[in-house]
Formats: C-alpha cells, sequence, structure tokens
C-alpha cells in the first residue's frame, strides 16, 4: 500500500494508501543532484531505502535508514559512472548490490568508511542494466547489455560485521605496495589477482612462503584480490606503486 516515484529530474515521493485514498509527500532529499532516479529499493522493515542515479558526473547512490527523513551520500569510492539498479539483501539491509555501468558492485557493510567491490568474476565490467533476487537461495540474476544473463549468490553476512578492518585483521599490508605485501589469512589455498578490467593477471597460492606475496613484477595501478580458503572467500582492493 506505500509506493516509492522516483523522476527524471532527481524527485522522490512516497504514496502512502495507494489502493484507496493515496497520501502524496515529498521526500527529495535536500542534496540529490537534479538527475535521474532509475531505481528505488525497500528494506523488508520499511525503514531503509536505496535509492540510485543513471547519470554521470553525480553522486549516484543514497541511503536512508529512516523511511525518507534524512539521506546520505554512500557512493564512496565508486568509479563515476551510471548506476541503473540497486537492491538491499532480503534478510540484511546493511548489504547491497548495484548494477552499474562497469559491472556489478557490492557491499557487506554499509557503515561509515565501507568500499564497494566489484564483482568481476566472469561478469567483467560489462554494463548491467537490473539485477534481481530469489530470497529463498540468495541467487542473483544480472541482466547486461550485449552479453546476457548472469548469476551470482549474494550471501547474507553478520549485520554487525565491521566496515572498515582494524589493524589487526587487515586483509593484506602495507596497502599501497611496491614489491610484496603479507596476507592476513590463515590457510590460503588459492589467490586470483585481477587488473581493474577483471582479468586475471595471476593465479598463485601461499603454501611455503609465510603469507608474503611478491607484487613487484605487478605494473603500477589498481589491483583486486580473490583470496579463497576451504570455507570461505575474501577480496581484497590493492594499490601498487
Amino acid at each position: 500500500t506505500i509506493l516509492y516515484v522516483g523522476t527524471q529530474a532527481g524527485s522522490l515521493f512516497k504514496v502512502e494508501d495507494a489502493q484507496m485514498t493515496p497520501s502524496v509527500s515529498d521526500i527529495t532529499g535536500d542534496d540529490f543532484p537534479n538527475g535521474n532516479i532509475s531505481c528505488i529499493d525497500v528494506s523488508a522493515d520499511g525503514n531503509s531505502i536505496l535509492l540510485t542515479f543513471s547519470n554521470y558526473g553525480v553522486a549516484s547512490v543514497w541511503l536512508s535508514r529512516d523511511g525518507g527523513n534524512s539521506w546520505q551520500d554512500i557512493e564512496n569510492n565508486l568509479p563515476d559512472m551510471p548506476v541503473r539498479w540497486g537492491i538491499f539483501h532480503p534478510t540484511n539491509p546493511h548489504q547491497a548490490m548495484l548494477a552499474t555501468e562497469v559491472g556489478v558492485w557490492y557491499a557487506n557493510s554499509l557503515n561509515d568508511g565501507f568500499e564497494w567491490l566489484p564483482s568481476v568474476s566472469g561478469i567483467a565490467y560489462s554494463r548491467v542494466d537490473m539485477i534481481r533476487m530469489r530470497a529463498s537461495d540468495e541467487t542473483v540474476v544480472a541482466a547486461t547489455h550485449g552479453r546476457g544473463l548472469f548469476t551470482t549468490n549474494f550471501v547474507s553476512t553478520s549485520i554487525d560485521k565491521p566496515a572498515v578492518a582494524s589493524a589487526e585483521n587487515t586483509l593484506i599490508y602495507p596497502n599501497p605496495a611496491k614489491d610484496k605485501i603479507f596476507i592476513n589469512i590463515d590457510k590460503v589455498k588459492l589467490i586470483d589477482i585481477m587488473d581493474i578490467q577483471g582479468k586475471i593477471v595471476k593465479t598463485t597460492s601461499l603454501f611455503a612462503n609465510d603469507n608474503q606475496l611478491d607484487i613487484s613484477y605487478l605494473e603500477t595501478g589498481i589491483y583486486f584480490l580473490q583470496i579463497k580458503t576451504d570455507k570461505q572467500t575474501y577480496y581484497s582492493k590493492l594499490l601498487k606503486y
């Protein structure tokens, strides 16, 4: 019975009692850009709202935790690009996934200081127009522009997971790094190093080298590490200088 309506000029409206006598209120954020609202998603409890804009040169992702009374820009580290779709995890409103001009990005903790991570395995940095999730088994389908459909699993994590790792549990350090890094994860089986385009440039392991990883051969730039153990897969961004 509640509808949210976004416009191409960046206005947002809340329609209550839509099935009887509709009551419309303007809940546009004071700092919203003058752009196209491409998607609105609401958490199961109705308190959290995720809003995306599909324009260049604007803050593309916004979050409200109080039903639209106040808004926070959560674009953070995303590249300047159109964001065409956004969803909360159905059981965890602190997790979200985005369909963008350059692939699918996700966050496991929408708290202060968090970073968006690219989901680059298979789909790479293709344009994605829409994502939908099947709550029964946490399967997500992504519809790309010209490359068909892809699926993945968006597994729920603890709501209390910190947004920024503390010094003692940082996944990789130092970061930025020049010649080598240390992986602060036990029983690593495999590490994929991917460039900014999602291409795997190196696959390696840490079986007998004190969790040190040589990166001296990498060119200067931004990379993404997919670190696999028997039980879990971790992701981290690396700046090589």
